[in-house]
């Protein structure tokens, strides 16, 4: 009997202790990663990539970037690197109805931000267009998770790759004769139609747009005196560009642009194609030579688009 006694004072001893412990709150993982991974991005453009994945992890998570490193060489990014750049920022999204440049600033914003953060509250990895200034290539980068029940810190949770930013996206190139004042018996110039476009930046320049339509000999055609017009009632640069006046020279067709990440940035008819005719009084054939393109832009600066049309120009 007192060993009865003595095994119910003791069970009642330990359960009286554990009673005491404090039952610790939560689980935190040490199993944190990145999905997709690598998170593929572009120099310049920003990005998000979903929240880190937390392995059952107790919520909320909160984040803290640790280091980022060079995958090739393992150098460490410094806190030049890792320096906040002046950047525009979108308020609101732009829209068609967005046509002057007091609409449009309202709903830009420029701002400081650095080109690598990660969020605190779900450890979602921000690229912003301060990526510009990176090298291209995969960069791999530790994190401090903490929660409820504790912290961990997490190496080489995840890993970037930077493709090199493309600055411009050419989806259309045609031209074509036609007969001397109507839209019939159309011809390509080129075979299959494609015709040779030359694209230069100066990224130093102002921020300007300027088109040149040139002859099969090299010389320019002259969009002032009425050498280049608009074909018909189909859309030109000009409707995707409301925010600054067209001006014309002897020899381009000239526009300033808002410097956008991306630019035009609305379409007509779910395209940005632009349609311009030479007319048949100033070719040496004596038919219409009607170039049509679609570019979009990804930076700032001046840009040059020559068409070369593939026709002789009329002697004068």
């Amino acid at each position: 009997m007192k060993l009865k006694y003595i095994i119910i004072t003791l069970g009642i001893t330990v359960a009286g202790i554990a009673a005491c412990e404090k039952v610790p709150e939560g689980y935190i993982s040490d199993k944190f990663a990145y999905r997709p991974n690598p998170f593929i991005a572009m120099q310049g453009l920003t990005a998000y990539s979903p929240s880190i994945e937390a392995d059952g992890s107790t919520l909320p998570l909160t984040v803290k970037l640790l280091e980022v490193r060079d995958k090739s060489t393992g150098k460490v990014l410094d806190s030049n690197d890792l320096r906040p750049r002046e950047i525009t920022t979108y308020l609101a999204e732009l829209l068609p109805t967005d046509t002057t440049l007091e609409l449009l600033n309202k709903k830009l914003s420029r701002g400081m931000k650095r080109p690598f953060e990660i969020q605190e509250n779900g450890g979602r990895i921000i690229l912003t267009a301060g990526t510009e200034y990176w090298d291209t290539g995969r960069y791999v980068f530790d994190v401090q998770v903490t929660n409820i029940r504790g912290t961990r810190t997490i190496k080489n949770v995840g890993e970037v790759l930077l493709n090199p930013k493309v600055y411009y996206e050419v989806v259309r190139r045609t031209v074509t004769t036609s007969d001397n004042g109507s839209e019939t018996n159309f011809q390509d110039v080129y075979a299959g139609g494609q015709m040779p476009l030359t694209i230069d930046r100066d990224p130093a320049g102002p921020h300007r747009i300027i088109l040149k339509f040139k002859d099969k000999n090299g010389k320019n055609f002259n969009p002032k005196m009425g050498e280049i017009v608009y074909r018909g009632d189909r859309p030109h640069f000009q409707k995707y560009n409301p925010f600054f006046k067209e001006e014309r020279t002897d020899s381009t067709i000239e526009f300033g642009h808002p410097n956008l990440a991306k630019f035009p940035f609305f379409m007509v008819n779910n395209d940005v194609s632009s349609y311009y005719r030479i007319p048949a009084a100033f070719t040496e054939a004596v038919r219409n030579v009607n170039a049509t393109f679609s570019v979009t832009f990804y930076g700032g600066g001046t840009w040059t688009l020559t068409m070369h049309t593939g026709v002789a120009r009329k002697p004068i």
